[in-house]
This record gives structure tokens, sequence and C-alpha cells, in this order.
């Protein structure tokens, strides 16, 4: 049995049951042999003769016979595990046959045969294309997506420190603890921030009990062996921890850096899988996400945000100039210096018709309303003024979205010149307010401004601040649930608090409220039931019972593929709404899960 109890990417933290003994995953599986026998800390081993505490994967006979060996109990592998290069193809897919319905541990050679699996799956391949980056994204990723959400993942070969963060991230669960003897025969010392490993230092940095023995009276092979096991059992703990944080995309940025294969993968997962990636990431984040390198522009938040802007974000009806402002550090922008010394020259002149957009990276763009929506409300970036290539297509592409989806007359570009260079092009009908040498603070750019706003709008009818507010939440709910949901949920409403703490209300009857923390809107129990009215789109299904704290697992027996984890949700079972809360799992796997929670409830029905 699989309890995961936190998700980021592919990879999973969690519980394993393996034959009665509890295994915390992400896991290193060791060898346990007389000459090498497993350290003390091992949680999983495999041995022809198993002793000791850990949960331990007996090894049956030589790596060439096929046949299972039928007398063997508890997690026992049939008699071949890793087929060295050249075997005969036929005699690998004759292991793959072995137990494929039944057998608590499963061999597959290729990612493209694996169905779905419940128990330890075991990628013997998995050494060929280790150090491929072009094969291993593609290798790992089928493998995951196709064995399902009930598969442990096993693949032998990969073990080395700098490989572990990324291959969890891309669905590995049990390492190799192999790699750390190897190392230690060819007389290499691991360091994760070193793919190649390095001799054994004379005067370890190391505090490791081995490293403090080697430092007073040398090197051994026993000591280089438990350096590089400990070195190993020290990053899956960091990949265990981080998963747990929702931290690993920056811990696997970290690591990628020290190898241009590992960098290769990075972005084959990312743009070769990256639909699969975005069904996986958390729609809302209470941290602020890291951007700290290109590869953070190809993030799945990031993909999504751009993503919605050109699916499902409409500029408000009213809004006739769309006004570009600079990036802050403060978030929300509304909150930042520079923004309220600039934004008073546009609201004293708009009469509520002109709409601010944001210019920044990595989303490109952030409209006025989605300010606290994730990740636009909770991103760290260094700011530095100087824009590479990649930054310009996103900045680009982002505006012409807003731009297509607006009715705008005019759009005004009060950024600096440079970056008005860059997004003037994606605008067909634009006014520059910012003079060369001249900051968008400035007095003389703030009156430009206000002067360009008030001619633009012209003549137009002031917009009332209550339209205004009614507009901005109706393109919250359309970006968070969908276009047209906010023809439903948000009809015959009037928005009560004062901004950012908003209230949707049904006459005395709250539907939904902004938390600024979460940068999302969440349901009440009426506000779930016109979410149900108006699409199916992020409904789980559920037996017949009335669902409480969490929903397992068990309990669901289908879920909208729409659902990403922590959206909004209602449960309901034959059209009847049961409950509302956020979803903690990928909408597409919920049904096939055998454990696990699916959602938490908020609201009962």
């Amino acid at each position: 049995m699989l309890d995961v109890v936190a998700r980021e990417g592919l990879a999973r933290a969690g519980r394993w049951d393996a034959d009665g003994e509890d295994v915390r995953l992400p896991a290193v599986l060791h060898p346990d042999t007389q000459r090498s026998p497993a350290p003390d800390f091992a949680q999983l081993t495999i041995s022809t003769d198993p002793l000791g505490s850990a949960a331990t994967i007996r090894y049956e006979g030589t790596r060439l016979t096929p046949e299972a060996d039928e007398t063997g109990e508890g997690l026992s592998l049939p008699r071949a595990l890793i087929y060295p290069g050249g075997v005969d193809e036929s005699l690998q897919k004759a292991a793959d046959e072995l137990n494929r319905e039944e057998a608590p541990i499963q061999i597959v050679h290729d990612p493209a045969e694996v169905g779905p699996v419940t128990g330890l799956l075991v990628l013997p391949r998995a050494r060929e294309v280790a150090d491929d980056a072009w094969r291993l994204a593609g290798f790992l990723t089928t493998a995951r997506r196709r064995a399902g959400p009930n598969a442990v993942i096993y693949a032998p070969g990969i073990g080395r420190p700098d490989q572990i963060a990324l291959a969890a991230y891309a669905g590995v669960d049990v390492f190799d603890g192999l790699e750390a003897s190897l190392a230690a025969l060819s007389d290499t010392y691991s360091r994760v921030e070193r793919p190649e490993g390095s001799a054994p230092p004379e005067h370890p940095a190391c505090a490791c009990p081995a490293c403090r023995d080697a430092d007073r009276e040398g090197w051994t092979l026993d000591r280089l062996r438990e350096h590089n096991r400990r070195e190993q059992r020290a990053e899956v703990r960091r990949v265990r921890q981080a998963i747990a944080d929702g931290r690993l995309r920056e811990l696997v940025e970290q690591r990628v850096r020290a190898s241009p294969a590992h960098l290769a993968t990075l972005r084959r997962l990312d743009e070769d899988h990256g639909d699969l990636y975005e069904r996986y990431a958390p729609t809302v984040r209470e941290d602020e996400l890291p951007v700290v390198g290109r590869r953070s522009l190809s993030r799945p938040e990031v993909t999504r945000w751009l993503d919605r802007l050109e699916t499902r974000y409409q500029a408000p009806e009213s809004a006739r100039t769309l006004v570009a402002l600079p990036c802050s550090a403060t978030k929300p922008y509304g909150n930042s210096p520079t923004h309220q010394r600039i934004r008073p020259a546009i609201k004293h002149n708009a009469r509520g018709r002109a709409h601010v957009v944001t210019f920044t990276s990595p989303l490109g763009a952030v409209p006025e309303e989605l300010e606290l929506m994730y990740p636009a409300h909770r991103y760290e970036v260094p700011v530095t003024g100087d824009w590479n290539e990649r930054e310009e297509q996103v900045i680009r592409r982002a505006f012409e979205a807003i731009w297509k989806n607006g009715g705008y007359d005019q759009a005004i570009l009060h950024v600096p010149p440079d970056e008005a260079d860059i997004v003037e092009e994606a605008l067909p009908r634009a006014e520059r307010t910012v003079e060369p040498g001249e900051r968008p603070t400035d007095d003389e750019a703030t009156d430009r401004l206000g002067e360009a706003v008030r001619a633009s709008v012209g003549d137009d009818q002031a917009i009332a601040r209550d339209d205004m507010f009614a507009e901005h939440m109706d393109n919250r709910i359309d970006w968070q649930f969908g276009p047209g949901v906010a023809d439903v949920l948000a009809e015959d409403t009037w928005i009560r608090g004062k901004y950012p703490w908003l209230r949707l209300m049904h006459g005395e009857d709250q539907l939904a409220m902004i938390k600024p923390e979460r940068g999302a809107l969440t349901l009440t129990e009426p506000g779930g039931r016109r979410l149900h009215e108006a699409t199916d789109a992020y409904t789980i299904e559920i037996d017949d019972f009335r669902p409480k704290g969490t929903v397992f697992a068990a309990g669901v027996t289908g879920a909208s593929e729409a659902i990403r984890p922590e959206d909004e949700v209602v449960c309901v079972h034959e059209g009847e709404l049961r409950a509302v809360g956020r979803a903690t799992a990928p909408g597409e796997i919920m049904a096939d899960m055998d454990a696990g929670g699916c959602a938490e409830v908020r609201h009962r029905g």
C-alpha cells in the first residue's frame, strides 16, 4: 500500500508498505551481502538471505534466467533484474511477462509497455539512459505516466547524489544504493555538486563519521563507501523535505547547473512533457515562488499563466486604454512604492476607463485584477532591468494575448524606453510617456502619463467603482474556473469588503471570498452549488457518504481531469452536492489511487 502525503512534479513523498515494513519515499535500495553489508540506516535492501529489520527484497537466482521462483514469499524478485547490454531481446521480453498481472514486483524494460502497476516497478534499462538527456526524460516520464499512481518506481543505475533530485522530479521513487559502492571501488568521493565526483580529499569538509576517521587515519575502501552512502542518503532526505515543502523544483534548478546533461534533461522535461507537469502543479502556494534562472521561465506555473492569458482571460469590458507599468520588487504591485507613486495619475484622469497591466518577468504581463492570483502575488525574481531573449518573447506573447482579448482603443507605455521597445510591436496603437533618461516615477513622466490617459478616454462616460469591481471579480472567476463561469457564479451578486479582502455576496449569503495569502477565490457551500451548476470541470464524484475532513481515494469514483492540486472543488454523489473544499491531488489520478487523500473539505453540503 502506498500513502502519498506530498507531491511536486511527478515526485511523491510518503510511505510504502513493503512486505509489512514501513518505507519512507523517496528511498534507496541497498545491496546487502557478506562482503558489503547494507548500512545500518538502510530502509530497503536487496539480498539473497534477508536479515535485519529493513524491508528486504529477495533476489532469486541468476540474472539471466527468466523463470520465476514460485516458492518465494513476500517481495521476491523473479530471476531477472538487470540485463547486461547485448542480451537477447527475446529473453528480456520473456522476463517482462513474468507475473505481469499479480506480482508485487514487475520488471519492464520498455516504458511504452508499462501498464497500471500496484507495487514495485523495476526499470532495468534506466542505467543505459541515465546519462542520455534526450532519452532519459522520455523514459522516466513515460514510465511514471503509464504506471499510474499506485506504482513505486525503482530505477537501477540511478543513484548518484547529483542524479537524485532530477530523477525524483521525473517520477523515480527508489534509487540504486549500488552506485555508492561502485563509486568507492573506482576511488571516487561522491559530491552532490560534482556529478563526476572527485578523488578522496586529504582533509574532507564533510562531517560524516567516515570523513572524520579519514581525516585522522586516511582513506580505506570501507570509509569511502560509507561516505558515499551517507552523501546519497543526505540528498534523498533533502529531496524528501523539498517535496514536503513544495520546493523540489528550486532544488532541481540548483542541481542541474552542475551538469550540462542534467540541464538538458530538465529542458526536455519542460519542453516535451510540460503539459503533464502542469497537471500536477498546484494552482496556489502560500509562500514565494523563486525565479532563479532561465529554466524558471519554463516552470509549470509560468507556462500555465501564459496559457490562461490566451485561453481564459478577457479584459474588462469598460477598459478603453491599456496602461503598461513597470515591474516592482513589492508584490502585489499595487502595494509597491513605485506603483503608488504612478497610479494616482491614472486614477485621477481615467474615469475607470484605463486598465493597468504590469510589465514583468517571468509571467510576461499581469493585469491589475489578477495581481492577487498565484503566482503573480508571490514570486521572487532578481530585478536587474536587463531582459534576455526568452524573457522578451514571453513578455510580447503575454501582451499580445491581453490586447487580443480586450476592446482597447489605445495603449500607453509608461515604462523605461528599453522596455517599451520590447512590447511596442505587440500593441498596435501605443504611446510612450517616459523619455530617455527619465524614471517612470519622475514628476515630468507622471504628468505626461496623466495627460495621455485623459486624452485617451476622451468623453467616455465614467465607470462607477462598484461596476469596475464587479468586472474585475468576473475576470478572477473566469480565470480560476474557466470562461463563462462568472455568468452563473456572479449572477445577481454584489461585493462586500475592502480590497483585497473582498466577498462575493448574493443577498446576505456569501458565495466566495478572496484570501490574499492564497491568491484565489475560496467557495462557500452556496458558491459550490453555483460552481457545480456552471461547470463540471471542478467536480469529484464520490460514493454515497457525507464527507468531512479528508476525502480519501477509497471513496472517489471519478474526477474531472481539469482539477489541479489546490483547486476549489465540489464533491458530488449522483448529482447531489455533498461537500465543497480544495483538491490535494490531480484530478486525472484520483479515481485510480488506492490510498491517500484527494480533497480537504471546507463546507458540507
